[in-house]
Protein backbone atom coordinates (compact mmCIF):
# COMPACT_ATOMS: atom_id res chain seq x y z
CA UNK A 1 0.00 0.00 0.00
CA UNK A 2 2.95 2.49 1.01
CA UNK A 3 4.07 1.57 -2.19
CA UNK A 4 1.41 2.73 -4.18
CA UNK A 5 1.23 5.68 -2.62
CA UNK A 6 4.94 6.72 -3.22
CA UNK A 7 5.16 5.36 -6.48
CA UNK A 8 2.20 5.25 -8.40
CA UNK A 9 1.21 3.21 -11.40
CA UNK A 10 -1.22 2.75 -14.11
CA UNK A 11 -1.28 -0.96 -14.74
CA UNK A 12 0.08 -3.77 -12.95
CA UNK A 13 0.85 -6.95 -15.00
CA UNK A 14 0.20 -9.79 -12.72
CA UNK A 15 0.31 -13.70 -12.47
CA UNK A 16 -2.68 -16.18 -11.41
CA UNK A 17 -1.82 -15.45 -7.88
CA UNK A 18 -0.98 -12.02 -8.14
CA UNK A 19 -4.36 -10.86 -9.73
CA UNK A 20 -6.14 -12.57 -6.62
CA UNK A 21 -4.14 -10.30 -4.17
CA UNK A 22 -4.81 -7.51 -6.08
CA UNK A 23 -8.65 -8.72 -5.85
CA UNK A 24 -8.12 -8.74 -2.05
CA UNK A 25 -6.56 -5.74 -1.58
CA UNK A 26 -8.98 -3.27 -3.17
CA UNK A 27 -10.91 -2.46 -0.16
CA UNK A 28 -7.74 -0.93 1.27
CA UNK A 29 -7.14 0.88 -1.75
CA UNK A 30 -10.45 2.11 -1.31
CA UNK A 31 -10.03 2.65 2.41
CA UNK A 32 -6.97 5.03 2.28
CA UNK A 33 -8.43 7.17 -0.78
CA UNK A 34 -5.40 5.38 -3.08
CA UNK A 35 -6.36 4.68 -6.88
CA UNK A 36 -5.58 1.17 -7.48
CA UNK A 37 -3.65 -0.07 -10.68
CA UNK A 38 -5.52 -1.45 -13.41
CA UNK A 39 -4.44 -5.09 -13.03
CA UNK A 40 -3.61 -6.65 -16.77
CA UNK A 41 -3.27 -10.46 -16.70
CA UNK A 42 -0.05 -11.77 -17.93
CA UNK A 43 -0.02 -14.32 -21.10
CA UNK A 44 -0.22 -17.40 -19.89
CA UNK A 45 1.35 -19.68 -22.15
CA UNK A 46 2.74 -23.46 -22.77
CA UNK A 47 5.16 -24.04 -26.31
CA UNK A 48 4.14 -26.97 -28.13
CA UNK A 49 7.39 -28.85 -29.63
CA UNK A 50 7.13 -30.05 -33.06
CA UNK A 51 7.93 -33.41 -32.28
CA UNK A 52 5.23 -33.62 -29.35
CA UNK A 53 2.51 -32.27 -32.01
CA UNK A 54 3.07 -34.88 -34.15
CA UNK A 55 3.37 -37.53 -30.83
CA UNK A 56 -0.24 -36.11 -30.19
CA UNK A 57 -1.86 -36.50 -33.71
CA UNK A 58 -0.69 -39.78 -34.40
CA UNK A 59 -2.56 -41.15 -31.68
CA UNK A 60 -5.26 -38.89 -32.46
CA UNK A 61 -5.85 -36.90 -29.26
CA UNK A 62 -5.47 -33.11 -28.70
CA UNK A 63 -3.41 -30.95 -26.62
CA UNK A 64 -6.08 -30.19 -24.26
CA UNK A 65 -7.11 -33.47 -24.24
CA UNK A 66 -2.97 -34.78 -23.29
CA UNK A 67 -2.93 -31.68 -20.60
CA UNK A 68 -5.44 -33.84 -18.05
CA UNK A 69 -4.68 -36.67 -16.15
CA UNK A 70 -2.49 -39.18 -18.10
CA UNK A 71 -3.93 -42.49 -17.20
CA UNK A 72 -7.27 -41.23 -17.96
CA UNK A 73 -5.72 -40.60 -21.41
CA UNK A 74 -3.92 -44.11 -21.65
CA UNK A 75 -7.61 -45.58 -21.05
CA UNK A 76 -9.57 -43.30 -23.79
CA UNK A 77 -6.75 -44.09 -26.10
CA UNK A 78 -6.90 -48.18 -25.21
CA UNK A 79 -10.55 -48.03 -25.37
CA UNK A 80 -10.80 -46.64 -28.77
CA UNK A 81 -8.26 -49.17 -30.22
CA UNK A 82 -9.79 -52.17 -28.42
CA UNK A 83 -11.10 -54.10 -31.23
CA UNK A 84 -14.69 -53.36 -31.76
CA UNK A 85 -15.47 -57.59 -33.26
CA UNK A 86 -14.35 -58.74 -29.43
CA UNK A 87 -16.74 -55.74 -27.28
CA UNK A 88 -19.44 -56.99 -29.85
CA UNK A 89 -18.87 -60.44 -29.50
CA UNK A 90 -19.44 -60.28 -25.77
CA UNK A 91 -22.39 -58.25 -26.14
CA UNK A 92 -24.01 -60.52 -28.39
CA UNK A 93 -23.02 -63.24 -26.16
CA UNK A 94 -24.67 -61.64 -23.06
CA UNK A 95 -27.95 -61.07 -25.12
CA UNK A 96 -27.78 -64.76 -26.34
CA UNK A 97 -26.96 -65.82 -22.70
CA UNK A 98 -30.44 -63.24 -21.15
CA UNK A 99 -32.81 -64.43 -24.06
CA UNK A 100 -32.33 -68.24 -23.78
CA UNK A 101 -32.89 -68.54 -19.89
CA UNK A 102 -35.48 -66.45 -20.26
CA UNK A 103 -37.03 -68.83 -22.29
CA UNK A 104 -36.36 -71.66 -20.20
CA UNK A 105 -37.37 -69.57 -16.90
CA UNK A 106 -40.87 -69.20 -18.53
CA UNK A 107 -41.11 -73.07 -19.56
CA UNK A 108 -40.09 -74.32 -15.78
CA UNK A 109 -41.71 -71.15 -14.17
CA UNK A 110 -45.15 -72.53 -15.66
CA UNK A 111 -44.79 -75.62 -13.49
CA UNK A 112 -42.39 -74.39 -10.46
CA UNK A 113 -43.28 -70.43 -9.56
CA UNK A 114 -40.71 -70.80 -6.86
CA UNK A 115 -37.65 -71.61 -9.37
CA UNK A 116 -38.38 -67.90 -11.08
CA UNK A 117 -35.86 -66.21 -8.24
CA UNK A 118 -33.16 -68.41 -9.01
CA UNK A 119 -33.75 -67.98 -12.48
CA UNK A 120 -32.81 -64.14 -12.27
CA UNK A 121 -29.72 -64.74 -9.99
CA UNK A 122 -28.34 -67.08 -12.30
CA UNK A 123 -29.02 -64.69 -14.73
CA UNK A 124 -26.89 -62.12 -12.85
CA UNK A 125 -24.10 -64.46 -12.57
CA UNK A 126 -24.00 -65.38 -16.32
CA UNK A 127 -23.70 -61.35 -17.18
CA UNK A 128 -21.19 -60.61 -14.26
CA UNK A 129 -18.87 -63.72 -15.45
CA UNK A 130 -19.17 -61.92 -18.76
CA UNK A 131 -18.56 -58.09 -17.57
CA UNK A 132 -15.86 -59.53 -15.43
CA UNK A 133 -14.16 -61.81 -18.40
CA UNK A 134 -14.65 -58.28 -21.11
CA UNK A 135 -13.03 -56.65 -17.99
CA UNK A 136 -10.01 -58.60 -18.30
CA UNK A 137 -9.83 -58.70 -21.92
CA UNK A 138 -9.33 -55.31 -22.01
CA UNK A 139 -6.58 -54.71 -18.98
CA UNK A 140 -4.40 -57.75 -21.62
CA UNK A 141 -5.14 -55.26 -24.17
CA UNK A 142 -3.87 -52.29 -22.32
CA UNK A 143 -1.00 -54.26 -20.81
CA UNK A 144 -0.20 -54.53 -24.73
CA UNK A 145 -0.16 -51.01 -25.65
CA UNK A 146 2.61 -50.21 -22.81
CA UNK A 147 4.10 -48.01 -25.48
CA UNK A 148 0.87 -46.02 -25.83
CA UNK A 149 1.52 -45.32 -21.80
CA UNK A 150 5.14 -44.10 -22.23
CA UNK A 151 4.29 -41.84 -24.81
CA UNK A 152 1.38 -40.33 -23.82
CA UNK A 153 3.14 -39.39 -20.15
CA UNK A 154 5.99 -38.49 -22.34
CA UNK A 155 4.01 -35.83 -23.63
CA UNK A 156 2.31 -34.97 -20.35
CA UNK A 157 5.87 -34.58 -18.64
CA UNK A 158 6.75 -32.20 -21.55
CA UNK A 159 3.07 -30.34 -21.61
CA UNK A 160 2.53 -30.27 -17.91
CA UNK A 161 5.36 -31.32 -16.14
CA UNK A 162 4.99 -32.51 -12.55
CA UNK A 163 1.17 -31.70 -12.86
CA UNK A 164 1.99 -27.96 -13.11
CA UNK A 165 1.92 -25.37 -15.88
CA UNK A 166 5.16 -25.74 -17.86
CA UNK A 167 6.11 -21.87 -17.73
CA UNK A 168 6.57 -22.87 -13.98
CA UNK A 169 9.30 -25.49 -14.30
CA UNK A 170 10.71 -25.79 -17.51
CA UNK A 171 11.00 -22.13 -18.53
CA UNK A 172 12.16 -19.98 -20.97
CA UNK A 173 16.18 -21.00 -20.31
CA UNK A 174 15.29 -24.57 -21.33
CA UNK A 175 14.11 -23.51 -25.04
CA UNK A 176 17.34 -20.68 -25.19
CA UNK A 177 19.44 -23.76 -24.96
CA UNK A 178 17.68 -26.39 -27.22
CA UNK A 179 17.15 -23.32 -29.94
CA UNK A 180 18.86 -20.24 -29.38
CA UNK A 181 17.75 -17.15 -28.72
CA UNK A 182 15.95 -16.93 -32.06
CA UNK A 183 12.96 -18.61 -30.24
CA UNK A 184 12.86 -15.44 -27.93
CA UNK A 185 11.26 -13.67 -31.52
CA UNK A 186 9.22 -16.54 -32.08
CA UNK A 187 7.34 -16.26 -28.90
CA UNK A 188 6.69 -12.47 -29.10
CA UNK A 189 5.63 -13.09 -32.61
CA UNK A 190 2.80 -15.68 -32.42
CA UNK A 191 1.62 -14.56 -28.56
CA UNK A 192 -1.37 -12.68 -28.65
CA UNK A 193 -1.27 -9.99 -25.50
CA UNK A 194 -4.81 -9.17 -26.18
CA UNK A 195 -6.05 -12.44 -24.69
CA UNK A 196 -6.01 -13.68 -21.46
CA UNK A 197 -7.05 -17.57 -21.88
CA UNK A 198 -4.35 -20.04 -22.09
CA UNK A 199 -2.16 -20.00 -25.14
CA UNK A 200 -0.45 -22.70 -27.45
CA UNK A 201 1.90 -21.77 -29.06
CA UNK A 202 3.13 -24.64 -31.69
CA UNK A 203 7.53 -24.57 -32.03
CA UNK A 204 7.83 -24.98 -36.18
CA UNK A 205 11.47 -24.73 -35.67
Amino acid sequence: MLQSFLFPVVAYIAGPSEVAYWAQSRALFDLYGIIQPVVIPRPSVTLVELKIQKAVDKLQLTIPEVMTDPEAVVNMVAQRSFPGDLAGSFAETREHFVQRIAELEKIVVSFEPTLQKSFGQGAGKIKAELNALEKKAFQAHKRKNEIIRDQVYKIAAHLYPEGKPQERVLGLPYYLNKYGFGIVRYIAEHLQLDICDHQLIKLDL
